[in-house]
């Protein structure tokens, strides 16, 4: 049954494991040991645990998750119980959160799983239920009750935290006072931007007051609680609270009943945070790149896009991040692209995924089917926001956006399609459709318009489109995008509009529980999203996705840092990849914002940070294959293969030297053999001519490469003299790049 355990965390090195052997009252021992020593692990030393496969590996009996402020997760532990009204509260537990779920080791209990946020573990014994975030560990059965996915259920976290903690019986402290130097709209505004925003902002405004089902003590307990998280300063926390939509009651204003809850969070006091030396550094900070090297779900953004996001990577047969991410990105831009615009433009965009064939590529287009066909049984409007996966010319693609003007398009193997319309001997079908597409990239903003085109066959004509929104999910191979183009598909402007997302890693395991139809509570607010987006379609109504102060800050210094680089750059190329680098970070900034909160959309600091480092993440792939030479089928190309080939030579054994013909004489000296050459190169694409054999375009790449001094070939006499070989052989020049 282990096998049941989400693969989520299973991939996660947070595992210990214990005996189960009875202890002197009986009971299995569950003191947590390191899987691989079998001493004592410590649930707050990381160093003690390990992986899945230890704990797998391991002779004992329980294999237990440890829980982490670094993880997403959190546990609902229902222990087992005969009161049959908390047997009752359980069940409703059970059916609010539609997340994964196993029995318990005991057999009577159960364990939720799901991702979310609370300040603290919280352990309700007259109610049987435990909610842990951090420092414990969970026994993992795979007994599952419920079969899918780990998901965010964080208002459902909420509203059980403030029932616990309204009913809970508290310690209290004496309440000591400490001034605060932050002023008390700084604290507002720090709890209006955080995680659990949603919530404070329901509480702290009381839209809610006084409805029969409304829970007045414990959103009064949610409340104060969040302002205690910020400041420390009682007199500001009252101060705060009754400055709130609560405050205005006579209770909300009542000082004793204030200080009482403020004695129950005094018992639980954790350090005090110096919130003016935290703001300080951070705003003193720079945002830190995206590395370059493969994304994890941890990743993702807030809000509908992460939602997306998780659901393709969780629902995926070989889940990849990649593809999730671009795939939440271009789902979000087909749904609302044309009824937001940031800075004047729309939200369309063009990204690419690529990887090697069999990493799940497939996953991208399955996936997003099946969120637009939950989305049509609400919403049928929105099935026009799904665009066709072939565009036949030019002309075709403006037919299509004269009848729906916002939609997106999956476009498998898009390197082909690219390259088809990039050639220079393209048919006048593709060079239209490349110009096309070239131009509706920036013509998505209320006021933009395609215009019309007159052909000599009036079939042909074309009407004006106001407002033209197409955003390009494409998929591809490493191999089929970068070695079919060359510089020139760059420096003209047609690549540097796509972002490139690029999985380089190892094939993803199979996700057993791949395939299960999307989570109603994603789709309901999807639909909500989409309902305002056609209602708003017919009168062409936008709205404006602004930034706040910081949110503009980090753009602007985006904006430089591009300015920067583009000026700096040696090469075309190069130069060109930075010039629209900003407007792809603003439109995936306002794409977040919109996914966040679509009634108002605001980019902040955090989601203008995370897409400049997207978009950073991007250019430093493709800035790679420009240094290396990995672009492209022309001289470029072969030149950096052959580079290559030096350097795989260098490395070789003696004994695999040997295989392509080198002399004793040769292995101890730093040349290389032309049959080596031949043997590697001549095989591979950028050495095939439509004109020429692949023989004769090795011999002149390596021609080329002798007069620029990059390489030198030994005269036949002196090959022969002193590496006993009657072959070509080769040696790095002066000027070698490699």
């Amino acid at each position: 049954m282990l096998h049941n355990i989400p693969a989520e965390l299973r991939a996660r090195k947070q595992w210990v494991v214990a005996t189960g052997n009875p202890g002197p009252d009986g009971k299995p021992c569950k003191i947590p040991l390191d899987p691989r020593t079998g001493q004592r692990a410590d649930v707050t030393d990381p160093e003690t645990w390990g992986t899945w496969e230890d704990a797998e590996a391991s002779p004992h009996r329980f294999k237990g998750y440890v829980l982490s402020a670094d993880d997403p997760y959190v546990i609902i532990d229902l222990d087992a119980t005969d009161d049959a009204g908390i047997q009752a509260r359980h069940a409703e537990i059970y059916e609010a959160f539609q997340t994964y779920a196993e029995l318990s080791q005991s057999g009577g209990g159960a364990h939720i799983v799901c991702e979310g946020a609370i300040l603290r573990n919280i352990k309700s014994a007259s109610r049987k239920i435990e909610v842990y975030s951090k420092d414990r560990y969970m026994i993992f059965t795979g007994d599952a009750l419920k079969t899918m996915p780990i998901v965010n259920c964080q208002p459902m976290l909420d509203k059980l935290v403030r029932t616990l903690d309204a009913c809970s019986v508290r310690a209290e402290s004496e309440l000591v006072q400490v001034d605060s130097n932050v002023p008390d709209d700084e604290i507002i505004r720090m709890a209006k931007h955080a995680s659990n925003r949603e919530n404070f902002c329901r509480v702290y405004e009381a839209a809610d007051l006084d409805l029969p089902e409304a829970d007045d003590s414990g959103d009064d307990f949610a409340l104060m609680d969040m302002l205690h998280f910020y400041t420390q300063d009682y007199e500001q926390c009252r101060r705060l609270f009754m400055a709130s939509g609560r405050g205005k009651r006579a209770k909300g204003r009542n000082q004793k009943y204030l200080d009482r809850m403020l004695r129950k969070l005094a018992a639980e006091r954790v350090p005090l945070i110096d919130l003016t030396e935290l703001l300080r550094r951070s705003n003193a900070s720079k945002p830190t790149p995206m590395p370059t090297s493969e994304l994890s779900p941890d990743d993702f953004p807030p809000g509908l896009v992460g939602e997306i996001s998780h659901y393709i990577f969780n629902s995926a047969f070989r889940p990849v991040a990649e593809i999730a991410l671009a795939t939440g990105l271009a789902t979000m831009a087909g749904i609302c692209g044309r009824t937001y615009n940031v800075s004047g433009t729309g939200l369309n965009i063009y990204p690419i995924i690529v990887a090697k064939t069999g990493c799940g590529k497939e996953g991208a287009a399955k996936g997003m089917g099946m969120i637009f066909n939950a989305l049509r049984a609400k919403v049928p409007a929105i099935a026009d926001h799904r665009g066709p996966a072939h565009f036949a010319s030019g002309q075709a693609l403006i037919k299509a956006l004269d009848k729906r003007p916002c939609f997106v398009s999956v476009l498998g193997e898009f390197g082909l399609f690219l390259k088809r319309i990039t050639d220079e001997r393209a048919s006048g079908n593709d060079t239209m459709l490349r110009a096309v597409l070239l131009d509706l990239f920036s013509k998505s903003g209320a006021h933009d318009a395609l215009f019309e085109s007159v052909y000599s066959d009036t079939a042909n004509n074309t009407k004006i489109v106001q407002s033209p929104c197409v955003t390009i999910l494409g998929e591809t191979t490493p191999e089929s995008l970068f070695d079919s183009l060359g510089i020139a598909a760059v420096t003209d402007g047609t690549l540097p509009r796509f972002s490139i997302m690029e999985y380089t890693g190892d094939l993803p395991r199979p996700n057993k529980r791949h395939g299960f139809v999307p989570p109603p509570e994603m789709i309901d607010r999807l639909a909500a999203l989409a309902l305002l987006v056609v209602t708003a379609a017919p009168n062409h109504n936008v709205n404006v996705v602004a930034l706040d102060a910081e949110g503009a800050e980090a753009m602007d210094a985006f904006s430089e840092e591009c300015d920067d680089n583009h000026r700096k750059s040696n090469s075309g190329a190069e130069r060109e990849i930075w010039t629209r680098a900003h407007l792809k970070a603003l439109k995936t900034a306002a794409l977040v914002a919109v996914g966040i909160d679509f009634i108002n959309p605001v980019i902040g600091v955090d989601a203008a940070k995370w897409a400049c480092n997207l978009v950073r993440r991007d250019i430093a792939k493709l800035q790679e294959r420009f240094q290396i030479g990995d672009m492209g089928s022309g001289d470029t190309k072969r030149e950096a293969e052959v580079r290559k080939a030096f350097t795989v030579w260098e490395n070789f054994s003696k004994e695999s030297k040997r295989k392509y013909r080198a002399t004793e004489k040769m292995l101890t000296t730093p040349v290389i053999p032309i049959y080596f050459l031949k043997q590697r190169l001549r095989q591979l694409p950028a050495f095939r001519g439509k004109y020429k054999g692949d023989t004769q375009i090795l011999n002149e790449t390596l021609e080329e490469m002798r007069k620029a001094g990059e390489i030198k070939r030994y005269p036949a006499d002196q090959a022969k003299a002193e590496f006993d070989t009657a072959q070509d052989v080769y040696v790095k020049g002066e000027h070698f790049y490699g």
